[in-house]
């Protein structure tokens, strides 16, 4: 029994250290400022999407849109990193999304389709 329960706890650790060692360079907050001062918010978590508006003094609004995302890797173009965010739907499939593309570790091209592509940074927490 003890070797059992050993083996378990050594597959567990093993699965929560590999996890732990992907990084989705999606996650975090994302900012697109416009020419008014004002700003427009994306926050990526592993699982969900929220968008939120920041006005000049940079407060944040409660979020304006929310949903349960999951992400692909479309590999490597000239754009960046290619990824889509696929929205969930209340049944855990995928029904649309959007497409983002990472240059470097601060800015991220989000294309909306039929709403252009939104050019955001970091947004330094």
């Amino acid at each position: 029994m003890n070797v059992i329960r050993h083996a378990a706890m050594v597959l567990i650790f093993a699965s929560a250290s590999a996890h732990a060692a992907y990084t989705n360079p999606l996650i975090g907050n994302w900012v697109e400022t416009f020419p008014n001062g004002h700003q427009m918010v994306t926050r990526l978590t592993t699982g969900s999407i929220e968008k939120m508006n920041r006005d000049t003094s940079g407060t944040l609004s409660k979020p304006i849109a929310s949903g349960h995302v999951a992400y692909r890797d479309l590999g490597t173009s000239s754009l960046g990193q290619g990824y889509a965010i696929d929205f969930l739907g209340q049944d855990g499939k995928p029904s649309g999304g959007i497409m983002a593309f990472v240059k470097g570790a601060d800015e991220m091209t989000l294309d909306f389709p039929g709403m252009g592509a939104h050019h955001t940074k970091r947004l330094s927490q």
